[in-house]
């Protein structure tokens, strides 16, 4: 949830989940 829209937002979090 919070990683999907992290994502869009490029942030450092949702890379590492990428």
């Amino acid at each position: 949830k919070l990683f999907l829209m992290d994502h869009n937002s490029n942030t450092p979090s949702a890379d590492r989940m990428n």
